[in-house]
């Protein structure tokens, strides 16, 4: 059935508006009516026509008097949808907007986003979410379920239900009646435990039990991480994911009622973002704050610090270009080009840190410079955290590190393949051939030198003792003397006549030995010596055919009727006048000894006796004669007694008639000592046996750890502690009954215990058995810092202080109390408890509470964040960035942070303007604010900062650039020059009327996506730039305003609503003046005034006036004065 409302023809506008009561479809034609008080009757007739037939009287209505006259009663619909599903259940219903032609206002819960939305419902077939009103909308479905009392509604029905009982904190069980109720109202016990989630664990996949309480991630156990929830009762150890790492993990907001703002790592931008978090059961990739997921999840292949950035962006480098690294950085070459960046530098030359494997999973071929051996070595880097001992290949590390040093007397070395010198050793001559190998005492300084000599010319060279700051013990021939010298060689500037040990000096130079017992051997005209041999005699009468053992000792000697069998001198004459015949020493004068001949008459004293174990360290003669004599001699170099064929005359005392014998007088053992002779016992003649730390061999000997026990002797020299601290180590020679084995020596450069090699043999005191023995006997250096550092450590327990670049790391014990250097702001850094076992009461600085606080230190690896009071952390951390007096200070005792907003809007209190400063710390609320900035001076202020800022030039009126250091300015110091032009240059109202202000007097700025900031009876009016876009007084419902291009020159394209042709028509906008009827888009002008004119709301407009006007009232479908 329909019925209809009838307009008058002359006086009222049709407009189609079909409304559903009950089940009938009513057709209304809404009029509009001149408005003057003789309307009345019309809107009575309207009322009468529209109502009369429906048959109910209480929808009918009384006449509506003239202008504020109350209406006493009005009518309103009998179909209300959201009374379709009964109480608050209707607030969880999806939005529907139902299947009709129409447009009409309403409005639903959007339970995602947990708030009461508009929508336009259609007018046909709707849900129980569709509220006539946002009050309506709110006061049901806007409240905490969780939060609200069990309301059992009413009703004969019995269901069974849950809620949360806020009290208990837990989800119970109850009986619903049917009717009304609230939301705390669930329909399972999951979903109650959803919904309220204080009942729920905090850990997404588990914890331990007990759950442990937690700060950082040091407290949890490896498999587990510290999840940071909205209290203590939720901040515990969860257990990690099975399967996904940290940065790797998607976005999880979790559950809950908290709004936390935290941040993760999106591994689609490779950037951190904020995201708010629901405080329970979400995962690692979760952060308080950008720096901690930064340094978490962005790759950072620096040993210390963080890489280069230049305006927010990370700068790669390249081994092409490493000169792109500013000063303080140098170019880290990783794997790829995402871990190829400037790094900080790491302090110290970089060819005398200690090379560093790094960490990560790549084997990088790479170069270190090896201080101890002063050459570059190969070695594998993981790909990040090195350090700058680490070059891409051989050359580049030696022009880096290798420091060239002429060594040759004249002249320069010869240069190699790679134009540096070439090298050369003792056992590889490769010199060209006008060039000798000069051997130096390091690698850098054993290379060919020119002006090389050949055979005699080098014997007859002079003794060189060369210059430089090595002992090296070496040999030259002594012309004058013609034999073989020790002397202590320089290390540089030497010459040809200088061997490394004596028996290269004797094979280069062959001193004259004269084989005659007296005078001298026969010359020839020459006066050359004459060589004969057994068989043919070429002596002269008066000498006879001496047989050396070398060719050069078989000349003619005179005195052929007399045969001395002794080689220095006659022997010794007894009472008759004749040599004196022996058996034994003891038949000798002294000075003499026996010498046991092949007859009587050669075993006679001979002269130049010899002492003790002197004896053993003659050489083996094989003298002279017709006579094959087994005898044993001692071999020194083998400490063993061999056999030889003694020829019977012009021996020595290193004859012996047997082994036995000479083993009486000559220990035979193996020598393994460097130097020297081992201590022997005086019972057997062997080395006395001895053992690590058991000071067994007394002073001036040290005891020498073989790879046998018998090897075990003590050997002459400087006892093992302390002298093993200070020298070299040596992997000594080869020779022992055992293969070569893992030793332990003490780095000096490192102050640190490291392995080696040791073959058996000739080594020295630093020669450990363990790590443990070397560490008791020298001092181990532990570094207590979190970066290297350049050793030795510096010092500074008391009143000793830092140099720049480092802070005084107070541990333990003095001995890491040292100085440690660091990067940036330490008052920047994050709290770090450091390993170790002490339990150190410390003080940090809580950069994001602006305060001090408590922690306990573990002694090592902290950070420069660490202070003994907390008045030496509040003197060092506190910033003042104000010019004069101290910032604003809150009711925690910090800092009151500000916003320096481009439009320059001042978030200080009274009295206080806004530093802009570099950081969050500096960016402050500073006392003396004044109300005209743009009257001050250009103040560049203090700091080491260099931000791009504006100032307003009074005397030219044009806001200009300048670099302000950070602190101590003034407020004329603007962001960007919109901000200083909008604050100091006059702009132009764009308003008809002022614009809307604050509380300081400042005008309120709006945006196209932002209008909601303006307060009640203002709009936002959207110019054609920030300055002209502010909030404008008048009425908010722009459908109701005729169109209004404005006044100037901007020419923006606009939409405004003909309530005319009832759609919205597009206009050009002059850009100011204009009014709310102006939208930036044909959908937001259709959104915001639909075609319908009845259905818009009522608008009473923002002055006092008193008009009476007349609109449909589309809740109550009554006409309204």
């Amino acid at each position: 059935m329909q019925f209809h409302m009838v307009c008058n023809k002359m006086t009222l506008q049709k407009l189609l508006l079909p409304i559903i009561i009950g089940h009938f479809r009513l057709i209304v034609l809404c009029c509009k009516l001149p408005l003057n008080n003789t309307n009345s009757e019309h809107i009575l007739k309207v009322q009468n026509q529209c109502f009369h037939s429906h048959g109910n009287d209480s929808i009918r209505h009384k006449m509506i008097k003239q202008r504020s006259v109350a209406i006493p009663q009005q009518f309103s619909f009998s179909f209300n949808p959201a009374s379709q599903i009964r109480g608050a259940r209707a607030c969880n219903l999806p939005q529907q907007i139902g299947t009709g032609p129409y447009r009409i206002p309403r409005w639903y819960y959007n339970s995602a986003k947990m708030r009461c939305e508009l929508f336009y419902w259609s007018g046909c077939c709707a849900n129980g979410n569709n509220f006539p009103s946002m009050h309506n909308c709110q006061k049901l479905c806007e409240v905490d379920p969780c939060k609200q009392d069990l309301d059992e509604g009413h009703g004969s029905d019995r269901q069974t239900r849950y809620y949360f009982n806020k009290y208990t904190r837990a989800c119970e069980q109850f009986d619903y009646r049917g009717i009304n109720g609230n939301r705390n109202n669930f329909e399972s016990l999951q979903e109650c435990q959803r919904q309220c989630s204080e009942v729920l664990g905090p850990c997404a996949y588990g914890s331990s039990t007990p759950q442990i309480p937690c700060f950082r991630d040091g407290v949890c156990d490896r498999n587990q991480f510290c999840h940071i929830g909205q209290s203590q009762l939720t901040t515990v150890c969860c257990n990690r994911s099975p399967s996904v790492d940290q940065c790797h993990q998607m976005l999880n907001v979790g559950l809950g009622n908290a709004f936390l703002q935290r941040w993760y790592f999106n591994i689609n931008s490779d950037h951190c973002e904020p995201f708010i978090y629901r405080g329970l059961q979400g995962n690692e990739n979760n952060f308080l704050n950008q720096n901690d997921c930064q340094m978490t999840c962005s790759v950072n292949p620096c040993a210390a610090g963080e890489p280069y950035q230049f305006q927010g962006n990370t700068i790669q480098c390249s081994p092409a270009k490493p000169s792109i690294c500013p000063t303080g950085h140098y170019c880290h070459i990783g794997a790829e080009p995402q871990t190829t960046v400037c790094c900080p530098n790491l302090g110290g030359n970089a060819c005398e840190q200690q090379v560093d494997r790094g960490q990560g999973n790549y084997q990088l071929q790479r170069w270190y410079w090896n201080v101890a051996s002063q050459r570059c070595m190969p070695f594998f880097y993981a790909g990040l955290k090195g350090t700058q001992n680490n070059f891409l290949n051989q050359e580049t590390c030696e022009r880096t590190c290798y420091v060239y040093e002429n060594p040759c007397a004249s002249g320069k070395p010869q240069q190699g393949v790679n134009n540096r010198p070439l090298s050369c050793s003792a056992t590889y001559n490769n010199c060209a051939p006008t060039y000798w190998c000069h051997i130096g005492a390091i690698p850098q300084t054993t290379v060919c030198c020119p002006g090389r000599v050949e055979g005699a010319a080098i014997c007859k060279l002079s003794l060189a003792f060369g210059s430089g700051g090595g002992n090296l013990k070496r040999w030259c021939f002594d012309w004058n003397i013609q034999n073989c010298v020790p002397f202590s060689y320089g290390g540089m500037y030497g010459n040809q006549n200088n061997f490394l040990t004596q028996q290269q000096c004797q094979q280069a130079c062959p001193g004259f030995i004269n084989p005659c017992g007296s005078g001298n051997p026969e010359l020839d005209n020459s006066g050359q010596f004459i060589i004969c041999n057994k068989s043919f005699n070429s002596c002269n009468p008066r000498f006879w055919c001496h047989i050396g053992a070398q060719l050069r000792t078989t000349l003619c000697c005179p005195g052929r009727v007399f045969t001395n069998p002794c080689a220095l001198g006659k022997a010794q004459m007894g009472q008759n006048g004749r040599p004196q015949s022996c058996i034994s020493h003891n038949q000798c004068a002294d000075g003499y000894w026996c010498h046991i001949g092949v007859a009587s008459q050669t075993t006679v004293c001979c002269p130049g006796r010899t002492q003790g174990y002197a004896v053993c360290l003659q050489p083996v003669t094989e003298g002279v004669g017709n006579a094959n004599l087994q005898r044993w001699y001692y071999d020194v170099n083998t400490t063993q007694c061999l056999p030889f064929i003694y020829y019977g005359m012009m021996g020595n005392q290193n004859n012996f008639i047997s082994k036995q014998e000479c083993q009486l007088t000559c220990p035979a053992y193996v020598n393994v000592c460097p130097q020297g002779v081992p201590l022997l016992e005086m019972s057997t003649k062997q080395p006395r046996l001895c053992a690590f730390g058991e000071n067994s061999c007394g002073p001036n000997y040290w005891c020498h750890l073989g790879l046998i026990r018998n090897e075990y002797q003590c050997c002459p020299g400087a006892e093992t502690n302390p002298a093993a601290c200070k020298m070299s180590p040596s992997t000594g020679i080869e020779g022992a009954p055992a293969p070569a084995a893992n030793r332990w020596y003490y780095d000096i450069a490192t102050l640190t215990c490291k392995m080696f090699k040791y073959n058996g043999r000739k080594g020295n005191q630093n020669n450990f058995l363990t790590e443990a023995d070397c560490a008791a006997t020298c001092k181990v250096f532990v570094n207590p810092c979190d970066q290297p550092i350049v050793l030795p450590p510096q010092s500074c327990f008391g009143s000793r202080t830092c140099p720049i670049g480092t802070y005084c790391h107070y541990g333990s014990t003095s001995e890491t109390t040292i100085c440690c250097p660091f990067e940036g702001n330490r008052c920047e850094q994050p709290i770090s408890g450091g390993t170790g076992n002490g339990s150190l009461r410390r003080w940090y600085y809580n950069a994001q509470k602006g305060i001090c606080e408590m922690f306990i230190y573990s002694g090592l690896h902290g950070n420069a964040n660490n202070f003994l009071t907390k008045e030496s952390c509040e003197i060092t951390c506190r910033i003042n960035p104000c010019p004069a007096g101290q910032p604003f200070i809150t009711s925690n005792g910090i800092y009151q942070t500000c916003v320096a907003s481009s439009l320059h809007i001042n978030s200080c209190p009274n009295g206080y303007w806004c530093n802009p400063g570099s950081n969050l710390h500096t960016t402050v609320c500073c006392p003396g604010a004044v109300n005209d900035p743009c009257s001050l001076p250009v103040l560049i202020g203090e700091g080491d900062e260099e931000l791009e800022r504006y100032y307003y030039d009074a005397t030219t009126g044009i806001c200009r650039v300048f670099i302000y250091q950070g602190m101590k300015g003034n407020q004329n110091n603007f962001m960007s020059q919109a901000a200083c032009e909008l604050r100091c240059r006059p702009s132009e109202n764009p308003c008809i009327g002022q614009p809307a202000t604050n509380n300081a007097g400042q005008i309120l700025f709006c945006s196209a996506v932002n209008k909601e900031v303006c307060p009640v009876n203002f709009w936002c009016h959207v110019g054609a730039t920030p300055e002209t876009t502010v909030c404008c007084p008048g009425a908010t419902n722009p459908c109701s305003v005729p169109l209004s291009p404005g006044s100037g020159t901007a020419n923006l394209s606009r939409w405004y609503y003909s309530s005319d042709d009832r759609e919205c028509l597009p206009f050009q906008y002059n850009g100011i003046r204009g009014n709310q009827n102006n939208f930036i888009s044909q959908a937001e002008c259709s959104r915001t005034c639909p075609e319908q004119l009845c259905l818009l709301s009522i608008d009473r407009g923002a002055c006092s006036g008193h008009q009476t006007r007349y609109a449909f009232d589309r809740q109550q479908v009554f006409i309204l004065p």
